[in-house]
């Protein structure tokens, strides 16, 4: 099975995962898809569906000075079925050991919880 383009899972994500802006509500797209590894890892972030989380212009600008993790929350809030932190670490770490993806994982979920 092919994984969705970053295309089409725009389209299905009609929403600002931060402030809730929907494209249902005003006429024009003002949606961007935001990597969450970005840098180095980006040209890999941009085929990874588990990389990606959906923002108006305003969040993107604040969303960007966020941890990995508090962006991945958003990701395991809004996108349960694409979100994948095994797919995701292995784009920003892929050397991350066992113990880290633990960690990571439980703190994800402890601000996915507050959010």
């Amino acid at each position: 099975m092919s994984k969705i383009t970053r295309t089409v899972w725009g389209r299905q994500m009609a929403f600002c995962f931060r402030c809730g802006y929907s494209t249902f509500q005003w006429p024009t797209d003002r949606l961007e898809t935001h990597e969450i590894c970005g840098g180095v890892n980006r040209q890999k972030a941009l085929k990874e569906p588990a990389c990606w989380i959906r923002l108006c212009p305003d969040c993107h600008r604040e969303v960007q000075g966020w941890s990995k993790e508090k962006q991945y929350a958003l990701k395991m809030k809004f996108d349960e079925e694409c979100a994948n932190v095994d797919a995701f670490l292995a784009i920003w770490r892929p050397k991350a050991t066992a113990q880290f993806r633990a960690e990571f994982a439980a703190v994800v979920g402890a601000i996915k919880e507050k959010i």
